[in-house]
Parts: structure tokens; sequence; C-alpha cells
């Protein structure tokens, strides 16, 4: 069995945190008791988190966990004008299945903030690892933002993530 080499692990770890470090800034939290205006799944968001270690065993198949539904409205969310609302489907996106997550999440290198291009990043991170890039489509999307990126920051953590997508295919064998 082939160890991942500890890069592999920390650089989309540390753009979780990174990640949910925006996220929580960006938010008002509201005093107690007080309602939210936010729909529940976006007040639930929480940051993907890579997993621990990859092995080479693990099904490449969606997580069971979202219903056709709530993956429709995070599609429609993640364009949203509200950004928090956006944010949240951004981040959700990773439960969704690759084929309906990978055009939204391609979506959001196309004008939005380099905060949100990074949680897509992560986003793709989180798809790429648990359903498989056996077509390739999550590493072309991620190429994108290496190459058409404005923002260095969303380039070279695009491109560490694909370093690390590459070498956690190259593990598993695929």
């Amino acid at each position: 069995m082939t160890r991942m080499q500890p890069k592999v692990l920390l650089i989309p770890a540390a753009l979780c945190a990174a990640t949910t470090a925006v996220w929580l800034a960006a938010s008002d939290e509201p005093e107690a008791g007080a309602p939210s205006a936010q729909p529940e799944h976006v007040q639930q968001a929480q940051a993907p988190a890579p997993p621990a270690s990859v092995a080479p065993s693990q099904p490449a198949v969606a997580p069971a966990s979202a219903g056709r539904e709530e993956v429709a409205r995070w599609v429609t969310e993640s364009a949203s004008d509200d950004a928090r609302t956006r944010i949240a489907a951004i981040i959700a996106l990773a439960r969704a299945p690759k084929a309906v997550a990978l055009p939204a999440l391609h979506r959001t290198f196309e004008g939005s903030s380099a905060d949100e291009q990074q949680i897509a990043l992560s986003s793709l991170y989180t798809i790429a690892i648990e359903q498989g890039d056996d077509d390739g489509r999550i590493r072309d999307a991620i190429r994108g933002a290496i190459y058409h990126g404005g923002d260095d920051n969303v380039s070279g953590n695009a491109q560490a993530l694909l370093e690390d997508i590459e070498a956690a295919i190259a593990a598993q064998g695929r």
C-alpha cells in the first residue's frame, strides 16, 4: 500500500480551515433566540473536510445523503445574489453527485470572489477524492482556475490541489 506524502493531506486541510474561517467571518451571528433569515441548510452548512487518508478500496460513488431536490436547490443557490446563500451552496455541493455539482462549481470561477473560488476548489477536491475523477473533468476545472484565474492565491491553491488529486488517483491505481 502506497502512503501519501504529508503535503498531500496538509494543503487541502489548510484550505478547508481557511474556507471555514472565511465563512465564519462573513456570517453575522444572530442574537440568541432570534430567528434566522437564512434557510436551514445554509445555517447547517459546513466546509467539506478531506478524508484523513484515501484507501485504494474506497468506492467511487456519490454520497447518498443528498436528495435530488436538495441538490437542485444547491445548484440554483450557487448563483444566488446573496453571498452567504451562495457560499453555503458551494460548500454543500461537495456532497452532491459529480455530474450535477461540477457545472455549478465550474461557474464559480467565472467572476466570483477569490474566497468563493477557494471554497469551490475545496468542494471539487472533496468530490474528486470521494467520487473519483476517471474522466478528468474535475482536474480540467481546476486547471481552468490555475490558468484563467485572476488571483495568485487561488491559482497557487488550485495547483496544489491538482497535484494532490493526481497523487491520490495514482495511489488508488486509477
